[in-house]
């Protein structure tokens, strides 16, 4: 069997349970005491390979302990004959492990990407002076409350994981020289993203959008009617990647 645990200067693994024992004070004199800090998870048993299950590992108690040397020495030798792997690598910060564990994993589809979103920053900047700037923002908000998905300031956007920003945008209809340019609406959210291949890079990618341009053969298809269009589709992808 292997097995991990993330913070540790010794690791040992034994009957699907990581011990990690970490020094908190340094060696002193002979018969001083050293203190460590003694945490014990537990790893799935299904899972085939430990290291990747090192995130659903479930805490079973984390100790604080005093020892003397002899003490020290004699704890050691314990893990030693009951452990079946040991010195098990640290892997919370390997680029190179995380890049092994999210490659292989399955691709989900792209609305996947709001599942689990529960709050984020609507930047409405691009419809200010707009005369459909209110109906449209209402029309959003509505949209959010719906989701449930809570509405964060930008000062407070740094507390959310991912920073996700919602953006609107509005281009109105243009006609020169006989052609016509039919208004469009533009949603979509922002998010920071890390790269499967680095985990070291991160950047912000749209995880969701939608553009919805007028239709010239529909009279009532107007800003606010594509907006309508443009938030039904949101609903109907986050509750898509929210179910089960």
């Amino acid at each position: 069997m292997e097995c991990a645990v993330f913070m540790s200067r010794i690791r040992f693994c034994l009957l699907g349970l990581a011990i990690a024992t970490t020094a908190l004070v340094a060696a002193g004199p002979a018969g001083a005491k050293e203190t460590f800090l003694v945490e014990l998870r537990k790893v799935d048993s299904s899972c085939g390979n430990s290291l990747t299950c090192i995130n659903g590992s479930k805490p079973v108690l984390r100790n604080i302990i005093s020892l003397v040397q002899a003490d020290q020495w004699a704890l050691m030798e314990f893990f030693g004959r009951v452990t079946s792997a040991r010195d098990v690598p640290e892997h919370s910060s390997s680029v190179e492990y995380l890049t092994n564990r999210f490659d292989g994993q399955e691709t989900f589809e792209k609305v996947s990407g709001l599942k689990g979103l529960k709050a984020l920053h609507v930047d409405l900047s691009k419809l200010k002076g707009d005369q459909h700037g209110g109906a449209l923002s209402e029309s959003v908000r509505k949209m959010l409350k719906e989701a449930g998905i809570r509405e964060v300031s930008k000062k407070d956007l740094d507390g959310i994981p991912g920073r996700p920003v919602l953006s609107v945008s509005y281009s109105a209809r243009k006609g020169t020289e006989g052609c016509i340019i039919p208004f469009s609406v533009q949603m979509k959210i922002t998010e920071e993203v890390v790269l499967v291949r680095d985990s070291t890079v991160k950047i912000p990618v749209d995880i969701w959008s939608a553009f919805l341009r007028e239709n010239l053969a529909i009279s009532e298809f107007t800003p606010d009617a594509a907006l309508k269009n443009g938030t039904q589709r949101f609903l109907k992808d986050y509750r898509k990647a929210n179910t089960g």
